[in-house]
C-alpha cells in the first residue's frame, strides 16, 4: 500500500482478514507431522524477537519426485526476546533463535532417525564453527544441542520472508528507545569524602547547625565545658576537654 492511498477497514475488509488468519491455520497451510519423513526448520531472528517454521515435505512430491521437494508448514513459532537477550551480540541472537526454535519443536525433533535441516540466512553463525571459549550461557545452549541430529543450511534472505515477519510480529516492542538515558551509577551510590573545608563535609554541616542554634549553643557555654571559637566565615563550638565538635540539638544532623 502505498502512503498516497487512503485507509480504509470496514467489514469487508474484517471478514477478509479473519478468513486469510483462519485459512493460515488449516489444511492444506497447515499439515500433520509425518514421523517418517524428515523435518525442516527455518529461523531468523531480529533485534527483538526470534521467528521459526516447522516444515516437511508436502504431498505434491510424491507426484512428483523428479523435482525438489515442496515443502509444507507444520507449525509456526514466534516469540520476543526479553530486554536482556535484546542486547546479545549478532551472534547469540542467531544462535538463540535456533535454540528456542528447537527446544519449542523439541517433542518433534528429539532424537530424530534422519537429521532434520536447519534453515538460516544469516552467515553470521558461522562464527560458531570456530573453536572459542564459552561463557556459562553460551555453553548450556552448547549441552541443550546434543541432544539433536541437525544440519545448518545458508538460504538467501529473499526465500526466509516468512520466518523474518515471524520475528517481528506488528504492535511488539522493538527496542527503539532502549538503553537511552540510564544513568549507570545514580548519584546515591557514592559515599561522599570531603576534607574539612568542603561543603559537603561533616564538619561543615556540624559548623552551619551550630551557628542556626546560637542562641542554644551560648547557653551550653555556661552549664558544659566547652568554647566558641571565631573564625573569619561562622563560629564554631569545641568541647574544651577532648577538642571535638559540639553536636547542636539538629535532629537532622542525628
Amino acid at each position: 500500500m502505498h502512503n498516497t492511498m487512503p485507509w480504509h477497514w470496514e467489514q469487508d475488509q474484517q471478514t477478509a482478514f479473519e478468513t486469510l488468519c483462519n485459512a493460515m491455520c488449516d489444511k492444506p497451510v497447515l499439515q500433520q507431522p509425518d514421523f517418517t519423513k524428515p523435518f525442516f526448520v527455518l529461523t531468523d531472528a531480529s533485534v527483538y524477537g526470534v521467528g521459526a517454521i516447522l516444515l516437511q515435505e508436502g504431498e505434491s512430491a510424491l507426484q512428483t519426485p523428479h523435482k525438489k521437494p515442496k515443502l509444507h508448514p507444520v507449525a509456526y513459532y514466534s516469540a520476543m526476546f526479553t530486554k536482556t537477550k535484546c542486547n546479545y551480540d549478532i551472534y547469540d541472537r542467531e544462535l538463540l533463535a535456533i535454540i528456542k526454535a528447537i527446544t519449542h519443536w523439541r517433542p518433534y525433533l528429539i532424537w530424530t532417525e534422519k537429521p532434520f535441516t536447519i534453515y538460516t540466512d544469516h552467515t553470521n553463525l558461522l562464527y560458531w564453527k570456530s573453536p572459542c571459549k564459552l561463557n556459562s550461557r553460551t555453553a548450556h545452549w552448547h549441552l541443550e544441542l546434543q541432544d539433536y541430529h541437525f544440519t545448518l543450511e545458508h538460504v538467501p534472505g529473499k526465500t526466509h520472508m516468512a520466518a523474518d515477519t515471524l520475528s517481528r510480529p506488528p504492535g511488539s516492542d522493538e527496542g527503539k528507545h532502549d538503553n537511552q538515558q540510564i544513568m549507570m551509577l545514580p548519584e546515591v551510590t557514592f559515599i561522599w569524602i570531603a576534607d574539612a573545608d568542603s561543603d559537603r563535609s561533616l564538619e561543615n554541616m556540624i559548623t552551619n547547625c551550630q551557628n542556626q542554634c546560637a542562641s542554644t549553643m551560648k547557653e551550653w557555654e555556661s552549664t558544659y565545658p566547652i568554647e566558641s571559637i571565631e573564625m573569619q566565615s561562622l563560629p564554631f563550638w569545641k568541647d574544651t576537654t577532648r577538642q571535638h565538635l559540639v553536636i547542636p540539638p539538629n535532629n537532622s544532623l542525628k
